[in-house]
């Protein structure tokens, strides 16, 4: 992805007082794209995507709300960062007319935070991947056909517990939240390859092919995926 950037500037209250009898005005900057690089990122990621392969991109125009009031703040674009420990709300409508009977992976290619995913007011996934990208199989009855809302809750990351990374880099400044990658739909038929691994070890000049295959199947909401 491009990774260049504009600096959005939101003003919004929140309070800091167990007895909200203190308010205070605190200024957000949110680094996100401008309107031509997202145009220019849509069509870079559209080339990388195989022919054989279907993805709905849900990069773009978001309403923004504050996490812990649920107002509304304004509108920003997808990938957004920020540096600011308060959790925020990104919402916005998805056109799946005629999709009824097709399933779907979400993809979130990276996510700092812990996050909270709703479709339709439906929780879909709560937790955290430790920086890592996010494939959440869709129940295949939880899009409907026609508008489904989709609502995503970043909060803030936090140093300990099962947020702490396996992994820390050595060179970073600091750690910013937010949506700082791609998300987008991923059509799958029924039953789909879930895992694929295979092991190729070298047995006197031989070549020998093992591994495994895991299958999985969509269902409805409310069941193991």
């Amino acid at each position: 992805m491009i990774s260049s950037g504009r600096v959005i500037r939101f003003l919004f209250l929140f309070i800091i007082s167990p007895v909200a009898d203190l308010l205070a005005n605190s200024e957000v900057l949110f680094y996100s794209p401008s309107e031509n690089l997202m145009e220019q990122n849509r069509r870079y990621f559209e080339k990388q995507v195989s022919e054989r392969r279907s993805y709905i991109s849900l990069d773009g125009r978001y309403d923004l709300y504050d996490g812990d009031t649920r107002k509304l703040i304004g509108q920003i674009n997808i990938p957004t960062i920020y540096f600011n420990k308060h959790p925020f709300v990104f919402r916005r409508a998805l056109n799946v007319s005629g999709r009824d009977s097709l399933h779907y992976i979400l993809h979130l290619e990276r996510v700092t935070g812990r996050i909270l995913i709703r479709l339709n007011g439906d929780t879909l996934y709560e937790g955290s991947r430790n920086f890592l990208p996010y494939q959440i199989p869709v129940p295949w009855n939880l899009l409907d056909s026609g508008e489904t809302l989709l609502e995503i809750t970043v909060f803030p990351w936090k140093i300990g517990g099962d947020m702490f990374p396996h992994w820390m880099p050595v060179n970073l400044p600091r750690i910013n939240n937010g949506i700082g990658g791609h998300i987008f739909l991923e059509q799958i038929p029924s039953c789909y390859i879930d895992n694929l691994r295979i092991d190729t070890p070298d047995f006197s000049g031989g070549i020998s092919l093992t591994g495994e295959v895991v299958v999985r199947r969509s269902e409805r909401k409310n069941r193991e995926l």
